[in-house]
């Protein structure tokens, strides 16, 4: 039987409600050479019984039951169940725009592209565009190992590139058989794992400067929503992003400060998410404590890098570092610093560069 070109993998767990609109946006493409994976990660509503409905329908759908194991694992349990030349990731609460598969399909031709990125917009419950990750470099910049410090650069900078589901990736540049359970259950950042060994082995990536992807946005309780094992997660990854721009000689002066900068302004915004979650004071004070005695943490401030921040992160950072976690908590309370949303940060960067 032939391969098809394109694998699409769907990662399912308890999405009744936006699945249906995912996979119409997979069969709306005018390219067809592709099979479409779902894989159920233990759902408790009726996502099941949707992918077995499609799979019957569609010769090309294959369904798959699996127990709950979280994101990482069941992408890992997909990839291995594939056999297409080239992989695209897709969130079963997002969309394809039109004629995806066409350009990628293109772009290989054209280039012999072990990787093509592309750009996505940001959308709200209303599908309404909130920011587009456009503009991070020209219409189909090829990058190759003698310019691939644009990539760390980047990465460094911000977080567009992190997402799995922005990249049509070769086959032969996944490991596999790559063991991630190390690393625990994350609850964010295993796209930036993953990314990592992808970007380190491909030898010609191409970027495509148009939006394909419809990421929905939820900025809604945020604080609720809020884990302060978050914290750790976050800096799990950018402490293996830190080590392969060292180990791979990318850890320019420039890349490195643009890296703790970028670091610290993330980590501002867990500051705060901390002072406003539903916890007890002294939870609360440990989570702080924690946060303080990370190393990366400790490095971007020894550095200076909280003078690049704005005003109001200044400002935070100052009361978080001069005042014991009881006073700053009181503080930080009493004057209502606002939290902001999560892309608020990375709007005002790409303005920035545009």
């Amino acid at each position: 039987m032939k391969k098809p070109f394109f694998s699409i993998l769907v990662p399912v767990y308890n999405a009744e409600k936006t699945l249906q609109a995912c996979v119409e946006s997979v069969l709306m493409q005018n390219f067809t050479d592709y099979e479409l994976i779902l894989s159920n990660d233990g759902s408790k509503d009726s996502s099941g019984i949707i992918i077995d409905d499609y799979a019957k329908t569609h010769p090309f759908i294959k369904a798959y039951h699996k127990e709950n194991e979280g994101l990482l694992p069941t992408r890992r349990f997909m990839i291995k169940k594939s056999s297409g030349e080239y992989l695209l990731f897709l969130d079963s609460d997002d969309l394809w725009v039109q004629g995806l598969l066409d350009m990628a399909y293109q772009t290989i031709a054209k280039h012999g592209a072990d990787m093509v990125l592309f750009a996505f917009d940001k959308i709200n419950a209303e599908g309404e565009v909130r920011f587009s990750s456009v503009g991070i470099f020209p219409d189909q910049t090829v990058i190759t190992p003698s310019n691939k410090e644009l990539i760390y650069a980047e990465m460094s900078r911000g977080s567009w590139l992190n997402s799995l589901w922005t990249k049509v990736i070769k086959r032969d540049i996944v490991d596999m058989d790559a063991d991630y359970r190390k690393w625990g259950r994350l609850s964010l950042g295993e796209d930036l794992l993953q990314s990592l060994p992808l970007f380190k082995s491909a030898k010609k990536i191409v970027w495509r400067n148009q939006s394909y992807y419809r990421y929905r946005d939820n900025d809604t309780g945020m604080c609720e929503n809020f884990r302060p094992q978050y914290i750790l997660d976050i800096d799990a990854v950018r402490q293996a992003l830190y080590q392969e721009l060292r180990n791979e000689g990318y850890d320019t002066p420039d890349i490195i400060d643009a890296f703790f900068t970028q670091y610290l302004q993330v980590m501002v915004l867990q500051i705060l998410r901390i002072t406003h979650m539903k916890a007890a004071l002294a939870t609360k004070k440990e989570w702080l404590q924690k946060l303080g005695g990370l190393y990366l943490f400790q490095q971007a401030i020894a550095m200076g890098c909280f003078k690049k921040l704005p005003k109001r992160d200044r400002f935070v950072l100052f009361l978080f570092e001069k005042l014991g976690n009881g006073a700053f908590l009181f503080l930080v309370n009493a004057k209502r610093v606002r939290i902001p949303s999560a892309g608020s940060y990375e709007t005002s960067r790409m303005n920035a560069t545009k």
